[in-house]
């Protein structure tokens, strides 16, 4: 099961990739990767992301059943997005 999703954002990409750093450690996630790409793993769910522009391509490779892709994606733009 993959499914991907973007998300735009403004802003330099080291920032936003500090941020994101910065807020998986909160959270207890696991974040791997730099401005250009990475992965990131915690509470059962496992994705890797790419960054061209002012858009971060998320890719979730393994999610439980019972969690949405929405509720996923709604995670991941507090992650991301500024």
């Amino acid at each position: 099961m993959r499914e991907s999703f973007t998300i735009s954002f403004q802003g330099d990409p080291v920032t936003l990739v500090n941020r994101a750093k910065q807020t998986a450690v909160q959270n207890h996630v696991q974040f791997d990767g730099d401005e250009h790409s990475g992965n990131f793993s915690g509470d059962g769910v496992a994705g890797t992301y790419t960054v061209q522009g002012h858009t971060v391509t998320v890719t979730i490779n393994r999610k439980p059943f019972y969690v949405t892709m929405a509720m996923i994606q709604n995670q991941l733009q507090q992650f991301f997005a500024s």
